[in-house]
């Protein structure tokens, strides 16, 4: 009997529910970002009941800052130099946390579904040579 489809499909099985618990334990709501037009930021979204300010950056990392007024957001939207006006007013002034990863080392989801792939088709992780 051949077991080779079995034992590609039990790791690609594994990864799916390990991602399921994760996102069910994520207990923080997601935050609608709009896009905006900047080198430095990529989106941007607030919260005003809990007055937070979510930023995506052109890297792709995404962070929190909490206690930023509505006022500051607005400002911030409206800023020609949005980079620049986030170096001046925000960055190093309010509380923060990254949450696109929970963990700042690890892959991105995408790395990480594409790794998944690579073993259950049986390919190396190892770039061509």
């Amino acid at each position: 009997m051949n077991h080779g489809v079995v034992d590609r499909v039990v790791p690609l099985v594994e990864a799916t529910k390990a991602l399921a618990v994760a996102i069910d334990s994520c207990d923080e709501p997601i935050m609608e970002r709009q896009s905006v037009k900047s080198t430095v930021l990529a989106s941007v979204g607030y919260e005003p009941d809990t007055q937070v300010l979510e930023l995506e950056f052109g890297s792709g990392k995404i962070y929190r800052y909490r206690g930023v007024s509505a006022e500051l957001h607005a400002w911030l939207v409206r800023a020609k130099d949005k980079g620049g006006f986030f170096r001046r007013m925000i960055d190093g002034k309010f509380e923060y946390e990254r949450v696109d990863h929970v963990d700042p080392n690890a892959p991105s989801l995408m790395e990480a579904l594409r790794a998944s792939l690579r073993q259950t088709q049986g390919e190396s992780d190892e770039p061509d040579r």
